[in-house]
């Protein structure tokens, strides 16, 4: 296959689903996190990334590709945050990539870590449910939105969806 061309990891980015698709991702200037926010961007997804830190050296930044997302600062455990952010960004994908990942650091501070990696998924899940279960109330007549229930194209996992886009 040829770089930056058709799949990763069964992705397929070239497909019209992610064309103007108001996407969320957390641990946007993460390893995985800078490629994923890199390909939808190039796909015309409108990508919302949460930032907790600005990383210099990230993919993200080096790239450019931080200036053709809009970016939301502040932490994944932030619930009232992540479910504004959901509400005012009218997002129906999520990718969830935040993480504490550094075995060092988990080991010195594994309260940290828990919180982050285990609070802030149990926080981004929740203001999901929320946002899902408001726009059900505000506007029933557009049909019932959902999650997970739709696959995301040429893909063997799937994002959180929020809606039937």
């Amino acid at each position: 296959m040829e770089l930056g061309r058709g799949t990763v990891e069964g992705v397929d980015v070239s497909d019209p689903f992610w064309r103007d698709r108001p996407t969320f991702v957390t641990g946007g200037s993460g390893l995985l996190g800078s490629w994923v926010v890199r390909r939808l961007v190039e796909a015309g997804a409108e990508v919302v990334c949460l930032l907790r830190d600005w990383v210099p050296g990230s993919e993200l930044v080096r790239s450019g590709t931080l200036e053709r997302v809009r970016v939301v600062r502040g932490d994944v455990r932030d619930e009232p945050l992540l479910e504004r952010t959901l509400g005012e960004y009218e997002v129906s994908t999520v990718f969830h990539l935040a993480a504490q990942t550094i075995v060092g650091v988990a080991n010195r501070n594994p309260l940290s870590t828990f919180e982050s990696n285990v609070g802030g998924t149990w926080a981004l899940l929740e203001a999901c449910r929320q946002r899902v279960i408001s726009r059900r109330r505000a506007s029933p007549s557009l049909g019932s939105p959902e999650v997970v229930r739709k696959r995301a194209p040429s893909t063997t996992w799937s994002p959180v969806m929020l809606d039937r886009r």
